[in-house]
């Protein structure tokens, strides 16, 4: 075989040049780059879901609890929230509670409001709020001793065992969703088991927006759930004691005077 011949053949067997190399691994890394946001919004979206059927599950739960309790709501707590059963003890008699009680976001150390947090399955860290001021109230040791009835400074007064058949609009009227441990002057004061609206400027305890790229998931009292974009916008009222969006809050949709 001529050398010329030997040459060519050698060539056509070498594999890739430097350069056929970096244009590949050039082509790859952009393909990656235009896919991964696609995928990071497939990936999201499939966490949204299964928030959502944890809500929804948890709703259930505490429906079954109104069943069996004069169709009345389950307390956000007990005398002393550190040894009495809190609304997450009491529902998950009806629904199956820690698998539940996580949102799948919530890995390992989290930041809202500059504080860092740790999901743990308790009235600190569970991060999943009630709207306790108004559904689940009592007992939180304050009020008119004679009605239980407590305003904290705002205009509507919350009574101890609301009803479910006080709700005036179940199918907006908040359950459950996305919180956060309740914060001030970037202080965390845990208690991330209630949604509690009097506070909802004060100590940030509203629905989480931050978790879900800017959406929360909450269920309501008839006991669907739903991905909330932007909360602050839509749900959370910007000042506290305000009637904003007072309709997702308050069972009897009272609007101040």
């Amino acid at each position: 075989m001529p050398t010329s011949d030997r040459h060519n053949q050698h060539r056509r067997h070498a594999g890739f040049t430097i350069v056929e190399l970096m244009v590949v691994v050039s082509i790859i890394a952009l393909l990656i780059a235009i896919m991964f946001p696609t995928m990071d919004r497939a990936f999201e979206a499939s966490r949204r879901v299964v928030c959502c059927s944890n809500l929804r599950q948890i709703d259930f739960g505490m429906l079954g609890y109104t069943e069996d309790y004069g169709r009345v709501f389950p307390p956000h707590r007990g005398v002393n929230m550190n040894t009495e059963p809190n609304w997450p003890q009491l529902v998950a008699k009806y629904a199956p509670g820690e698998q539940l009680a996580r949102c799948p976001n919530l890995k390992g150390m989290q930041k809202d409001f500059g504080v860092e947090w740790e999901w743990k399955y308790d009235f600190n860290n569970i991060g999943y709020g009630y709207n306790g001021f108004f559904l689940g109230h009592w007992y939180h040791g304050h009020g008119d001793p004679d009605t239980g009835n407590w305003s904290e400074g705002t205009y509507i007064n919350a009574k101890p065992w609301e009803k479910l058949s006080r709700v005036k609009q179940p199918a907006k009227c908040i359950s459950f969703g996305d919180s956060s441990p309740k914060t001030s002057g970037g202080v965390n004061y845990g208690v991330s088991l209630t949604l509690w609206w009097p506070y909802i400027n004060k100590y940030q305890e509203e629905v989480n927006g931050t978790r879900h790229k800017n959406a929360g998931v909450v269920s309501f009292v008839d006991g669907h759930a739903e991905v909330i974009l932007d909360p602050d916008a839509t749900i959370n009222p910007k000042a506290d004691n305000t009637d904003e969006f007072i309709e997702y809050w308050d069972p009897q949709v009272r609007l101040k005077p």
